[in-house]
């Protein structure tokens, strides 16, 4: 039992640590990189359109939809992006999964959101893009020409939402 318990303390830690840092590397390297982003390729699921589109950032974040927890979250962005420098910014939810009621009532019923959601039914994006592993860090600030800028929620922390308002009010 003592074996195991210090196995625990020890192993478990360092493996944390490595599985973290790889994929921080993996960010790292798309830093910069091309995001394929078409729309057009995407189910609109509401009917708000940008004015003036171009030369804006683009924020991207991926929720589920069969997730209460995620649709909950695409209230807290919406109180997000009525704050500069947020505001300047184009905001897009990019949605997959299986539609629910829940999901349905929130998004369509209320469509209190005034930025683009879009349905991805079969993750094309995630699948073109090679970007699975950012699933826990659904988020990505691209330039006006895609490049990737920041991957990460800015809900995270107080450094990583300073990046992007760094980026924002450049």
């Amino acid at each position: 039992m003592k074996l195991i318990f210090l196995i625990f303390k020890y192993f478990f830690p360092i493996f944390f640590f490595a599985s973290s840092c790889k994929n921080e590397n993996k960010e790292n390297d798309l830093i910069g990189s091309n995001f394929n982003f078409q729309v057009d390729s995407l189910i609109p699921y509401n009917n708000f359109e940008y004015q003036n589109s171009t030369g804006s950032l683009k924020i991207l974040v991926f929720l589920k939809m069969d997730c209460p927890s995620c649709v909950e979250e695409i209230y807290k962005l919406n109180t997000l992006f009525q704050q500069k420098p947020f505001s300047t910014a184009q905001l897009y939810i990019v949605l997959s999964g299986q539609p629910s009621e829940y999901t349905y009532y929130h998004l369509i019923e209320l469509n209190k959101f005034n930025f683009k959601i879009l349905y991805d039914q079969n993750d094309y994006l995630i699948k073109s893009n090679s970007i699975g592993f950012i699933a826990f860090d659904k988020y990505l600030l691209l330039s006006p020409s895609d490049k990737i800028l920041v991957i990460g929620s800015p809900f995270i922390s107080q450094k990583k939402k300073r990046t992007y308002i760094r980026q924002l009010n450049r």
